[in-house]
């Protein structure tokens, strides 16, 4: 008995014996970017499509489940077992969504990221980070700080604020005031309270 004909009866048996179903569960076996590889009992079946239509377009959505976990396959060839896409998932280990220019992607595993791309800006999500590039301006937060660049931080420019703040002497009709040394302490406090905010 040939491949097909081995398949056949599988699913025909999952059925009851009835007339071969056009829906039957595989384990995923491995990932090849478009397609996986399943098992169905002892039967390995190839090119079983991620996509609706496998085509090379740039515009997507693509759902990679996880290695060993189990899904529902679709016949779409009655039978034939040459058209076999993916309906269903127990488990996912990506999500791709490219469309008009925005891509947007959901790793699950180890990585546990989000990013979400397009022409000018970039968000990139983890776990204990979040990462923000719009342009030359970048936005960073992690552990319970944030800084924000292009070039030049947030944190630089208040540091060289409270700097400035603190020489400051105002002209009166006896000469220029001196340094207010007084309150340095609490401008000193505000330095702590941002580099406490700001990295």
């Amino acid at each position: 008995m040939d491949n097909i004909g081995k398949i056949k009866d599988l699913i025909r048996n999952i059925g009851g014996g009835e007339e071969t179903s056009a829906f039957f569960t595989a384990k995923v076996k491995s990932v090849e970017k478009d397609t996986c590889t399943v098992l169905v009992d002892d039967l390995e079946l190839t090119e079983v499509r991620l996509r609706a239509v496998v085509d090379g377009e740039e515009e997507f959505l693509r759902i990679t489940p996880k290695v060993g976990s189990m899904i529902l396959v679709a016949d779409l060839s009655d039978g034939e077992m040459r058209d076999l896409v993916v309906i269903k998932y127990t488990q996912v280990d990506i999500i791709e969504l490219k469309r008009n220019k925005i891509d947007i992607n959901i790793t699950g595993g180890d990585k546990n990221e989000i990013s979400i791309i397009n022409e000018k800006t970039k968000i990139n999500l983890k776990e204990d980070e979040i990462n923000i590039l719009n342009n030359q301006i970048e936005v960073n937060l992690k552990d319970n700080k944030i800084n924000v660049h292009n070039g030049y931080s947030l944190k630089d420019a208040f540091n060289d604020l409270i700097n400035e703040i603190k020489m400051i002497t105002v002209p009166t009709a006896m000469g220029p005031s001196g340094i207010p040394v007084n309150n340095h302490p609490n401008f000193d406090k505000i330095r702590g309270d941002i580099n406490g905010l700001l990295s």
